[in-house]
């Protein structure tokens, strides 16, 4: 299966993620939200990693460097959540919130990938990322 069509289905997961998390915000408070959400999460990943585990053991890598890093992205993405949910629970809608923080994901991914992972993007690249920022502002406006 092509990255770019992987891409693709994980996008519409985000996208049924963060309507779950509107639909959630105003129902309880957003840090249990989170919390319910980060034990979801680890029970499907625990039940994926034992089924590799039993059936290919070979193919699973572990590094302490690589651990790090997946330790702080969930703990970046737990604040990232309960501050979604909150902002969810003010009263942003999902139909302006939800392109705001995907867009705006993309907006500070690639500035993190040139500033950061020294990545180089093309014109078109540029563009396109120029074209999300429009894209941010006309939702921003009232």
């Amino acid at each position: 299966m092509s990255p770019f069509f992987l891409a693709i289905i994980a996008a519409c997961g985000f996208a049924f993620y963060n309507t779950l998390l509107k639909l959630a915000s105003g129902e309880m408070h957003e840090v249990v939200s989170a919390f319910i959400l980060q034990v979801a999460s680890a029970i499907v990943g625990g039940t994926i990693l034992f089924y590799i585990y039993y059936s290919q053991p070979s193919s699973l890598t572990f590094t302490p460097k690589g651990a790090q890093y997946a330790i702080l992205g969930g703990a970046v993405v737990a604040l990232a959540e309960i501050i979604a949910i909150y902002a969810f629970s003010k009263g942003m809608s999902a139909s302006i919130g939800i392109p705001v923080i995907v867009g705006g994901t993309i907006i500070f991914g690639a500035i993190i990938g040139i500033f950061v992972l020294q990545e180089s993007l093309s014109l078109q690249h540029v563009a396109g990322i120029i074209l999300v920022l429009i894209g941010i502002g006309l939702l921003a406006g009232r």
